[in-house]
């Protein structure tokens, strides 16, 4: 999903107190390349921009796609009848960011109302990311991503990065030990505008790239006693929530998902026309499934997650119909998604999911 970019700054509302962070620009520059073990490859500097401005460098929301994603994830039953998700999206988006990293171009950007001290403090997290881009081209990988129809592999990347921004920015901070994500979605819990979110926003945007996306890279690190396997990722061309979720499979680069294209979902009835297609992946499956069962179960019957595709059709008369083909690591796998998936129906009023397995 597109709008989960514009979301960077969530993570920044966790400030924790008592922490010892920089004072002035070089000695966050400074405490960030020691962190991290990587210089920047070019200078940087906050550039800023007034508020009409930032506004302009954040409207890029795709309402139509929007729309299109809010119909189907409706006919998977991830929303309740009536809900608007291009409207969901546009208020989330809406509020007044503090800081971010563009990542069409590359600039570092903060409000030209911000005090020094403000600006320091927050730029602490979106200058990872700079570094990030200036190394691996992460800002390339993005763009393509967006386009690629595949908002898993676009959600994986994310929670890579802001899990390491996350990470570097607590050390440059000097913030105490511990699970960075599980301090930050305690600090989230209480926060009306994002527990107001569906899950299927909530977890694609907040909970995936700042609870998951920091104790994934921890663990990482901690397993792999160094950034070399994080880094062979960010030169991976296809990464997955699955081994966001599975940081072992990350290690080797293994498993990879089966690719269904286009041609290997049926045929849509005659007069049906395709507006949409994408893939789900084993965390947003996990997300759906926790609508009808227990989060264990849930996450158990995701966890055989092979690779999917949904397709999104309508009628001249304006009804949508969904095709969804999913395939398991294992007979086993299959028949444990199915049982989970028993009580999956659309809202009322709608079309029928359509579910196909191999």
């Amino acid at each position: 999903m597109k709008h989960t970019a514009r979301l960077a700054l969530i993570c920044l509302i966790c400030a924790c107190a008592g922490s010892t962070g920089p004072t002035n620009w070089s000695e966050l520059v400074a405490r960030v390349q020691a962190n991290r073990g990587l210089d920047f490859r070019q200078k940087v500097e906050p550039q800023e921009k007034t508020v009409e401005e930032i506004r302009a460098m954040t409207s890029d929301i795709d309402d139509r796609e929007n729309t299109l994603s809010g119909a189907a994830f409706s006919l998977f039953g991830f929303l309740e009848t009536g809900e608007d998700f291009a409207k969901i999206v546009r208020e989330g988006v809406s509020a007044e960011a503090r800081a971010f990293y563009h990542w069409e171009s590359g600039a570092l950007v903060v409000p030209d109302n911000m005090g020094h001290a403000e600006m320091i403090e927050v730029c602490s997290h979106e200058i990872v990311h700079a570094l990030q881009d200036q190394h691996f081209s992460l800002g390339e990988s993005f763009r393509l991503l967006k386009s690629s129809g595949n908002t898993d592999r676009l959600l994986a990347l994310r929670a890579l990065t802001e899990g390491e921004a996350v990470l570097i920015q607590n050390w440059a901070e000097h913030v105490g030990g511990g699970d960075p994500g599980t301090r930050i979605m305690a600090n989230l819990k209480g926060t009306p505008s994002v527990q107001s979110m569906p899950s299927v926003m909530r977890g694609p945007a907040v909970e995936f790239p700042y609870g998951i996306g920091p104790s994934m890279v921890r663990q990482l690190l901690i397993d792999t006693k160094g950034w070399s396997a994080l880094e062979r990722v960010y030169r991976h061309p296809t990464p997955t929530t699955e081994w966001v979720l599975h940081p072992e499979k990350m290690v080797t680069l293994g498993d990879l998902p089966k690719a269904l294209d286009a041609s290997s979902l049926p045929f849509a009835p005659p007069g049906w026309k395709l507006l949409k297609h994408d893939v789900l992946g084993e965390y947003q499956l996990r997300l759906l499934l926790e609508k009808y069962n227990d989060a264990a179960t849930a996450e158990k019957a995701a966890a055989g997650w092979g690779g999917d595709r949904w397709q999104l059709y309508t009628d001249d008369s304006g009804r949508h119909c969904l095709a969804w083909k999913i395939v398991m690591d294992s007979a086993e796998d299959l028949s444990e998604l199915r049982s989970a998936l028993v009580r999956l129906t659309a809202p009322a009023g709608q079309d029928v999911v359509r579910v196909i397995s191999e």
